[in-house]
């Protein structure tokens, strides 16, 4: 972990923050309130994970190859386009107010710091990637396989984030201000459309019967409907088909090529990243202000959403 960080107070500074937020949540499990919170989420997470469960027993059809491809391209561009929402918001690199100050002026490199905040934000989507792939991956055509195509693509995803994130900030204020407003847009867009989603397969109620987007949607998803199989939209998901190809792969002799492709994607796009000529401190201080801000913000609503 030092070697990759560059600095061994990094990797130190990352041990500490991952123990005091575990000692942060053994602190609110010995409150009422806590623990009562607690108890409630997991009471949720176990009903969640016992409809999978159930829906795992019941025979369901694997994908053909080109079809899954084409449904995890499709998905895969929803996604980016969710995490480019969240670039075009909150651009450079974000750091917590308590501690950007310090490592800014502390005698780091700028890639030892891009890549700390790279290993910060993979271990907050590694929860997602589990629960993404546990939900992904039941009508892949390997469901074990696909589910590590789907972690390893969500891990891929917040590096994507930062790389736009960074290069945003050299932009001009003027395109950088309407990017953002066109990142809110495109916010909502995405939002709305991954919400139908998920509201039709938690009830299973047909696409085409939600209101104002289920016509699209219904378009969207089913393999054989115009706008999937359209040649634009296979044009623009070109990029994602070497993750594609690993989630649908039919066998761990088809698996193994492409994830070394998708490997030696990740640490590529790591680099890169962390290579970029780009000085994003004082942008990364206007953004860290941002954050805390709105967190501030919730914090004083209390009640459910400060929780």
């Amino acid at each position: 972990m030092s070697a990759f960080l560059g600095s061994p107070a990094l990797a130190l500074l990352l041990r500490l923050k991952l123990r005091g937020l575990v000692r942060r949540h053994w602190r609110r499990l010995r409150t009422p309130k806590g623990l009562a919170l607690t108890l409630l989420g997991c009471a949720a997470f176990g009903l969640w994970v016992a409809s999978l469960t159930v829906s795992f027993s019941r025979p369901t059809e694997a994908l053909s190859g080109a079809a899954g491809v084409l449904r995890v391209r499709a998905f895969g561009l929803v996604l980016v386009l969710l995490s480019l929402s969240s670039a075009l918001t909150n651009r450079g690199l974000y750091l917590p107010r308590n501690e950007i100050e310090r490592l800014f002026s502390a005698p780091l490199a700028r890639a030892d710091l891009v890549r700390y905040r790279l290993v910060a934000a993979g271990l907050r989507s590694l929860i997602g990637g589990l629960v993404l792939g546990l939900f992904g991956a039941r009508r892949m055509p390997q469901p074990a396989l696909a589910f590590a195509g789907i972690v390893l693509a969500m891990q891929t995803l917040p590096v994507l984030n930062q790389l736009i994130a960074i290069s945003l900030g050299g932009l001009e204020q003027r395109a950088a201000n309407a990017l953002r407003r066109a990142g809110k847009l495109l916010l909502f867009v995405v939002l709305a459309t991954l919400g139908g989603l998920v509201f039709a397969l938690a009830t299973d109620r047909p696409l085409a019967d939600l209101p104002l987007i289920g016509p699209w949607l219904a378009s969207a998803v089913d393999v054989e409907g115009e706008l999937l199989a359209h040649p634009f939209l296979a044009r623009l998901t070109l990029v994602f088909v070497p993750w594609a190809e690993l989630i649908t792969a039919g066998s761990a002799r088809e698996f193994a090529p492409w994830l070394l492709v998708c490997l030696g994607l990740h640490v590529l796009l790591v680099e890169l990243c962390a290579r970029l000529p780009i000085d994003f401190r004082e942008l990364s201080l206007a953004t860290s202000a941002r954050a805390a801000a709105r967190l501030a913000r919730v914090r004083r609503g209390g009640g459910v959403a400060a929780t």
